[in-house]
């Protein structure tokens, strides 16, 4: 894990192939279950056409479920308390190959309190002049 700036930090991570291919035989036999191509019952269409005729879809779903539940895994491991979405990069998603991607975000910061107590803060009681008076009525005169 790097440091970015403040309490924004980054991480890369690597998903093994074998869970990414996991994942995409599952995302696939979920689309074959409910794709329709010309010439196949619903669900009885060939794997590899599947595969081949919803690349795109099969990939994108694949890459939203791994990634949120990849980076939740490292933030516990890390015991990172998350502020917001993270914002992901640099995305590397190669058949065979693992999922690589950057992800930075903001952590809650770790604040320590100094001895705050016996300090004092004078106190002046506020004062207002006319002129502060009149240009505060002026304001709230209604224009016409």
């Amino acid at each position: 894990m790097a440091l970015v700036e403040g309490c924004r930090h980054a991480l890369e991570i690597a998903i093994p192939a074998e869970e990414v291919e996991t994942e995409t035989a599952r995302v696939a036999a979920d689309v074959q279950k409910k794709a329709k191509l010309p010439g196949f019952r619903p669900g009885k269409a060939p794997a590899s056409l599947i595969r081949k005729q919803f690349a795109g879809d099969i990939r994108q779903q694949v890459m939203e479920n791994l990634i949120p539940k990849t980076l939740q895994k490292q933030f516990e491991a890390d015991n990172l308390n998350v502020v917001g979405t993270p914002d992901i990069s640099d995305v590397h998603f190669h058949e065979g190959e693992p999922l690589r991607f950057k992800a930075e975000f903001e952590v809650v910061p770790n604040i320590e309190l100094g001895e705050y107590r016996g300090i004092e803060v004078p106190y002046h009681e506020p004062e207002a002049t006319d002129e502060d008076v009149s240009k505060s009525c002026a304001s709230r005169r209604p224009s016409t």
